[in-house]
Order: C-alpha cells, then sequence, then structure tokens
C-alpha cells in the first residue's frame, strides 16, 4: 500500500463511518410514513443494522487476512454506495405491498418494518461494516503499532458518525428531505471510492443517484403525484424534523395526520362547525367554569392546525372575551393549519416552543389548559404527563381554572389511563373522566374545585353533546399506585403495550 493511500484510510473511513448513521436516521424518516416510529420500529432498526455491522466486522476481518488489497475494500463501498442510490425505489415498490399485506397494527410495525429494514438496509450496512477491520489490516504497519492503528481508525470512524449524526437530524433531512439525503449519502460513497482507486471511469457512477432521483422522484414515472405516502385524497404532504405529515380530504371532513396517520391532529367536517370527535368534549368547559361575558383566557398545548381553537372561536367568541395562546413544537405543522383549516384567521396567538417549556418561560393565567400533544401518533410526550408538570400547569390555572388532557386508551383500566389519573390526582383533588363514544379517547379534567357540569346552560350547538356526555362523567378515586415522575415516565411502553394486548385479545 502507498503511503498516500495510508493516509487517505483515515478520510475513508470517515465517510464511511459518517454514512452508517446517515443511513440509520433516514431510515426511520423513510419508516414513519407507513409504520409510525414507536420502540418496535427503532429496534428493528438499530437492531439489524447493529446485526448487519457485526457480520461485516467479522468477514471484514477474515477478508482483510486472506485479501489485503486496497482496492478490493474501495469496491465493497463502491457496492454499498450502489446499492444505497436504489433503497429510495425499492421502498417505493416495496412498502405498500407490506402495509397492504400486514394489514394490523400490530404486524404492520413489527413484521413490515423488520421485512423492510432487512431487505434494504442490511446489506449496505453489512458492507459498510467491512470498512473497519479491512482498514485496519491496512493501515497497521508492525505488530507492535496495532493497538494505535486501530485506535486512531476507530476513531476517525466514530467521528464521522458523529458529524453524520448532526448533519442528517440538523441540516440534510429538513432541507433537503429523506430521499435526497439517502441519494447524497449514495453518492458520497461512489465518490470515496473513485478516489481510492484512482480510476477516471469510475466517476461515471457519480451520476447514478442524481439520474435515479431524477427519473424515479422528481419526474414521478412510477409514483402517483410523486407523493411519499400515495393514498386516497391526499391534498397536501410535508416531512418536518419531528414527523410525516399530510391532509387528506374524505367526503364528509379534512383532516391533519401524521407519520403512518394511526391518529388524527386536526379534523373539520365541511357541514358543521363540530368534529364528531373528541375534540368536541372540550368545549363543554367554559359554561361550568365561567359566567358569560367574562374574560375566557384559554392554553392549547399541541395546537396543530387549530381544531380545539376553532371550535372555541365558533362557540364561545359572543359569549365570552376570549383570549387564546396556542403553542406547538412543529412549525410546519401549524403552517398547514393555516393553509388548510383557517388556523390564521383565528384570534389565537401562536407560539413554537415545547409546551412545558412554555408554561415554565411565562407566568400567564388561564382559565382553561387544553393538553392535546402527541408524538409517534399515539404517545403522550413523557414530560407532559408528570407530576412535576401537572404542578407547574396547576400554578399557570386561576383560582377557578381547569386543564384537560385528552388520552388515548384501549381501556378504563388500563395501565397507562390508570397511572395517568393517578398522577393527575395527586396534584388536582378532583379529576374527572369521560370516555369518548366511538374511540379510544378518554377526556380527563383536573381542578382544585368540584365542577358541577349538569347546571350550565349550554350554547344550543353543543346542549346535545352536553347531554350525551354529562352522564359518563365520572369523577376518579386515587388507588395509590405509582405516580409519573420526571424520573420514570415510561409512557412509550407502557402505550405500545396496551396497544398490543388489546390486538392480541382481540384476535383471542
Amino acid at each position: 500500500m502507498t503511503k498516500s493511500q495510508h493516509s487517505y484510510l483515515k478520510i475513508f473511513v470517515f465517510g464511511t463511518g459518517f454514512i452508517i448513521l446517515v443511513l440509520e436516521l433516514t431510515a426511520s424518516r423513510l419508516f414513519a410514513p407507513y409504520f409510525g416510529a414507536s420502540i418496535f420500529v427503532w429496534a428493528n432498526i438499530i437492531g439489524i443494522i447493529l446485526l448487519a455491522l457485526a457480520l461485516g466486522y467479522w468477514l471484514g476481518g477474515k477478508l482483510a487476512d486472506r485479501r489485503p488489497e486496497f482496492r478490493l475494500l474501495m469496491r465493497v463501498v463502491l457496492v454499498a454506495g450502489l446499492f444505497v442510490s436504489f433503497i429510495p425505489l425499492l421502498f417505493r415498490l416495496l412498502t405498500p405491498f407490506l402495509v397492504i399485506s400486514t394489514n394490523s397494527y400490530s404486524n404492520s410495525i413489527i413484521i413490515g418494518s423488520f421485512t423492510v429494514i432487512v431487505v434494504l438496509f442490511f446489506i449496505p450496512a453489512f458492507l459498510l461494516g467491512i470498512v473497519s477491520p479491512f482498514a485496519v489490516r491496512l493501515f497497521n504497519q508492525r505488530v507492535e503499532t496495532t493497538g494505535s492503528s486501530a485506535g486512531s481508525l476507530y476513531a476517525w470512524s466514530t467521528a464521522g458518525s458523529i458529524v453524520g449524526t448532526f448533519t442528517t437530524a440538523f441540516l440534510a433531512v429538513p432541507y433537503l428531505g429523506t430521499h435526497e439525503t439517502i441519494h447524497c449519502s449514495a453518492f458520497i460513497l461512489i465518490l470515496l471510492s473513485a478516489i481510492g482507486q484512482r480510476r477516471i471511469l469510475l466517476y461515471i457512477f457519480l451520476l447514478l443517484p442524481i439520474v435515479l432521483y431524477f427519473i424515479f422522484t422528481s419526474y414521478n414515472i412510477f409514483f402517483e403525484n410523486g407523493l411519499i405516502r400515495p393514498r386516497a385524497g391526499v391534498v397536501y404532504e410535508k416531512e418536518s424534523p419531528y414527523q410525516f405529515i399530510q391532509v387528506i380530504d374524505t367526503p364528509e371532513e379534512r383532516r391533519l395526520v401524521t407519520s403512518a396517520g394511526f391518529g388524527t391532529q386536526t379534523s373539520q367536517r365541511f357541514d358543521s362547525i363540530l368534529t364528531g370527535k373528541y375534540f368536541d368534549f372540550c368545549t363543554l368547559l367554559p359554561p361550568a367554569i365561567k359566567e358569560k361575558g367574562e374574560d375566557l383566557k384559554v392554553m392549547i398545548i399541541g395546537v396543530a392546525g387549530g381544531a380545539i381553537s376553532r371550535l372555541y372561536d365558533e362557540i364561545y367568541s359572543d359569549e365570552y372575551r376570549l383570549i387564546m395562546d396556542g403553542v406547538d413544537v412543529d412549525p410546519m405543522l401549524v403552517e398547514a393549519g393555516r393553509k388548510f383549516f383557517g388556523l390564521g384567521d383565528q384570534p389565537i396567538n401562536i407560539h413554537i416552543a415545547d409546551g412545558r417549556t412554555y408554561l415554565y418561560q411565562n407566568d400567564t393565567k388561564y382559565d382553561v389548559i387544553i393538553v392535546d400533544a402527541y408524538e409517534n401518533q399515539t404517545n403522550i410526550p413523557f414530560h407532559l404527563t408528570t407530576q412535576e408538570f401537572f404542578q407547574l400547569t396547576s400554578e399557570r390555572l386561576t383560582d377557578n381554572g381547569v386543564i384537560s388532557i385528552n388520552i388515548g386508551a384501549t381501556q378504563p383500566d388500563s395501565r397507562l389511563l390508570v397511572a395517568f389519573l393517578e398522577t393527575l390526582a395527586e396534584v388536582y383533588p378532583y379529576v374527572y373522566t369521560a370516555s369518548v363514544e366511538g374511540s379510544m379517547n378518554y377526556m380527563v379534567t383536573g381542578s382544585g374545585h368540584s365542577i358541577d357540569f349538569d347546571s350550565p346552560d349550554y350554547p344550543d350547538v353543543i346542549s346535545k353533546i352536553a347531554r350525551e356526555v354529562i352522564p359518563k362523567i365520572e369523577l376518579y378515586k386515587p388507588t395509590g399506585k405509582r405516580l409519573l415522575t420526571d424520573n420514570w415516565a415510561p409512557i412509550e411502553l407502557l402505550t405500545d403495550t396496551m396497544y398490543l394486548q388489546y390486538i392480541w385479545e382481540a384476535k383471542s
């Protein structure tokens, strides 16, 4: 091996280490529209890529001992780059079939995501795993320097992975897009191989990812309207740093959904002010705590497209002096709300921030705080479920104020719902629950005082809802179960195991 090749190995392993993390992070972004981003999907991604790397390390060491050839290593990475360039195309061809074939929630996220990660990412991860032990074998000149040689190359590889992590998360995916980031990864791998071999003909392969991108992505020859996830009624889609967003029209309504679309973030019917979903339940609170004509200050954490704020504006703008603040961490979700749900026309101050952070930094007192924030479609962010968070909300409520939270649960005695209610009851003496008919939603209200839901004179538009819902409202009695705290709040585990148990029992 020449001196220049010896020096180039450091750059080479830095680049391949960079790409390994790019592939891992973009895999999660590819999967979100079809399989979500739950702990099960991440387990498949991380587990399969680690397995592929482990096998690559093992074979790379053996191969390097038998054929310690610099050009062979370059060719291995060339093949990896060529395979990576086809990932977006293969994903679009394979994934819709798997989603249809694995049509239950559990099968879709577990079997479907497992199959796709094996087919698309195992081979390139395996080939990239060959690089480090092979490079150590080539780089090492003397037995007595084996340790320092290996340490140096692995440090370069790890540094590449670190840079790849931040570049993918903060630059590539937000500004280029997932598919484009993968094509750039293929470009980098082929470039690394071409430079290492110093063969002009190999530069021709640099055009391959670009050609594939323009043929299969820009011109949409094979894919309906160029959508990332084609399905009926899609009028808008966008990848944000937090999630995959789609706006879908049906004959009855317009919905804002995220990731795989298992949950609706915003709903607006074409023939009614009301949504027919849990959003409507939130409108029962003001008459129970405030007299008409007074100020009504409302905070909505997880405003999304503005379903709840629209209801409050339509129903209560003439009943109270309505003042609304909305918080959402995802600016692109709010952008979709303004563009497709009239959020920009509502009398609400939108703040792009984390809900808990915003409450901590601002001492405004509210009459109603509504928490409707979700991540990974079905999980309430854990820091919005803890005793410390509820204590903060209690400090931001007026003397007669209430907090209302939408919780997704399959059963009234599910561990997730019980843990949530126990924690809320630790801070609020009065906790009320009501199940939303035809869904897995529970509207939970916490208050420092007793609430009489029967007495208020509800506006005509929600009087029917009041008659249907009020008889279902129950006062929760704490049982002394373990509370959710900032130190212990396994929300994702409780949520995913709850749904798996529900599916298992439904099949039994």
